[in-house]
């Protein structure tokens, strides 16, 4: 009887001090936080700047744009830190004076978020982005397609809708390097706006 007692009061001593010591550290609730494969889908805004020495133009651009993605979030108390990996499809184009096209996006980045009540994560993030870019106004580059290489930020809001299911909402942009090519100096700059599905284990 008396080891039983002793037992029982070892293991309640055992679970005061882990309950303590979470306390302490702000726990490690699960949500947002394991291997990830999402959906994007969204519309592209944004400008091709191109110029030469007689002169310059900031040319406009927009489209449906939309993808899929993987990465892995972890962390401990209501931090979360990833590491994810985008593949956009786009058709993100200018009009009649601006033949410019955004064909697609491979972007790698780095993600910071906080959780809220274990139901809501902003986040921002921050990385690099390389893209596909074709037909600029048919000169110096004619119709064929340069990828640029581009500094990439992010920053959104997800929200946990079952256990392995997340709904988000997330700005991306990028402004990347120039090219030139026959005298033509090209910058392309893309915001996209979209909404995004994560399943999550």
């Amino acid at each position: 009887m008396k080891k039983v007692s002793l037992l029982t009061a070892v293991a309640l001593a055992a679970t005061v001090s882990t309950a303590s010591a979470d306390m302490l550290m702000g726990g490690c609730p699960k949500p947002f936080q394991g291997f990830q494969l999402r959906g994007i889908l969204g519309y592209g805004v944004g400008t091709v700047k191109t110029g030469d020495g007689l002169g310059r133009a900031k040319l406009g651009v927009n489209g449906v744009e939309g993808g899929i993605g993987t990465g892995y979030n972890f962390g401990c108390g209501n931090w979360r830190f990833g590491v994810l990996f985008d593949a956009i499809w786009a058709d993100t184009k200018g009009g009649n004076i601006s033949r410019a096209k955004m064909k697609n996006s491979l972007e790698l980045y780095g993600k910071v978020g906080y959780v809220v009540c274990q139901k809501v994560m902003p986040f921002l993030g921050l990385g690099w982005s390389n893209s596909k870019w074709t037909a600029f106004g048919g000169q110096g580059f004619g119709n064929r397609s340069k990828r640029f290489d581009s500094l990439l930020w992010k920053a959104g809001v997800d929200f946990h809708m079952t256990k392995h299911l997340i709904a988000g909402v997330e700005y991306t942009g990028f402004a990347g390097d120039s090219k030139t090519e026959n005298g033509i100096r090209v910058k392309p700059h893309d915001n996209r706006f979209a909404g995004t599905l994560t399943l999550i284990y």
